[in-house]
C-alpha cells in the first residue's frame, strides 16, 4: 500500500520537533509542497530498512517497520543505523518467539 507524504505530515513533524520522516522507498508518494516545506525547515526523508521475510516469524511485517522508524527516531541521529537496528528488533523478537 502507497504511502502519502503530504504538507500536513511535514508540519507535524515540525511541531513535534523531528528532524527526519521516515519514509519506504517506492511506496511512499512525497508531494512537492512537502518536498518544500521539509526543505524549508530542514527536515530529511529518510529511507526505512527492508525486513527480511525469514526473520519475520510470526510478527507482521508493518509492526516490525513501525518498532525500526519508531527506534529510529528516538536516537540521535549520528546513531541512527537502519541496518544495526532492524538486526536488533529481529533478534529480540526472534528471541521472544522462543
Amino acid at each position: 500500500m502507497k504511502r502519502l507524504i503530504s504538507a500536513i505530515t511535514v508540519n507535524e513533524a515540525k511541531k513535534s520537533g523531528k528532524l527526519e520522516i521516515i519514509i519506504g522507498g517506492k511506496s511512499t508518494i512525497i508531494t512537492d509542497e512537502a518536498r518544500d516545506l521539509a526543505k524549508k525547515y530542514g527536515i530529511k526523508f529518510v529511507e526505512s530498512a527492508t525486513i527480511p521475510a525469514q526473520d519475520t516469524q510470526e510478527f507482521d511485517r508493518n509492526t516490525i517497520k513501525l518498532i525500526v522508524e519508531k527506534t529510529l527516531e528516538r536516537l540521535p541521529p549520528e546513531k541512527r543505523d537502519m541496518n544495526a537496528v532492524t538486526e536488533a528488533v529481529l533478534k529480540v523478537l526472534n528471541n521472544y518467539n522462543k
